[in-house]
């Protein structure tokens, strides 16, 4: 990832869906008259979808107040992580605000090395912009008053699209979700202990989820997409569902089903 063109802020709608592969198809091939593949999806394996690894590490109060933020569906909500592309360097930092349908994103690139000094105020940013250097700080601070600290690492499979006929509008689909608690402030795993989604999913296919992300005045084609398909929206939190799948390890039953907490 580069930090040319990289924006430290950014507002956008986001709209979620839970598909099957064979919905996933039916929208990929409405979208070709609209969308291209965006530059950074990589050929799939073995005939797999194209697209590429996203890892993020979620931190959170020890109390986990901005999981039951999301799970009280709290109108004005936030969450921070740390995300990685295809494990280069640098990592975004990220704050994510959600209010309504409408989310805020307020972001900085930093180095993978040093990340605990980096969350805690005495690193910096991968470039020595004002902006950049604002938003470390201001992630530092949201540390130090909630608590915050290594909570829960998800990684999945991104494929997603860029539009062609609008300023901004992105069509992406989720696959291969897992998640794998930690206390570690790192983005490396141990690749034994990951919690499959789809192992916890009831239905007759392998969950994906479409997100539909645009500027606040949704484009005519995307709205017919919806309506054409008959796509019925889902609240879904991946770190929520993560910290439900991977209960077991913190002593809880393990026994919630992944269709329960996707809402």
């Amino acid at each position: 990832m580069a930090a040319n063109g990289f924006e430290t802020r950014l507002e956008r709608l986001e709209l979620k869906y839970l598909l099957d592969e064979r919905r996933a198809s039916q929208v990929r091939r409405r979208i070709r008259a609209y969308c291209s593949p965006d530059p950074h999806n990589r050929k799939g394996d073995r005939g797999g979808p194209s697209g590429y690894l996203l890892r993020s590490l979620y931190v959170d109060s020890p109390a986990l107040a901005f999981h039951h933020a999301k799970e009280r569906g709290d109108a004005d909500r936030f969450k921070m992580r740390v995300r990685s592309y295809r494990g280069l360097d640098p990592a975004c930092l990220e704050i994510k605000r959600r209010s309504s349908d409408v989310v805020r994103k307020t972001r900085v690139l930093v180095s993978r090395e040093g990340l605990k000094e980096t969350l805690r105020g005495t690193g910096k940013p991968w470039d020595e912009k004002p902006a950049s250097r604002q938003v470390l700080d201001l992630f530092s601070r949201l540390m130090l008053q909630t608590g915050a600290e290594p909570k829960l690492v998800v990684q999945y499979h991104r494929e997603a699209y860029v539009s062609d006929v609008d300023p901004y509008a992105r069509v992406t689909f989720d696959r291969d979700i897992a998640f794998q608690r930690t206390e570690k402030w790192s983005l490396e795993t141990d690749d034994r202990g990951w919690k499959k989604l789809n192992d916890y999913w009831v239905g007759s296919s392998p969950l994906v989820i479409l997100e539909l992300k645009c500027e606040t005045n949704v484009p005519a084609w995307l709205l017919d997409l919806v309506r054409g398909m008959e796509l019925r929206r889902a609240s879904v939190s991946k770190y929520s569902t993560g910290i439900y799948v991977t209960r077991r390890e913190l002593g809880g039953s393990g026994n919630e089903r992944a269709n329960g907490v996707l809402r």
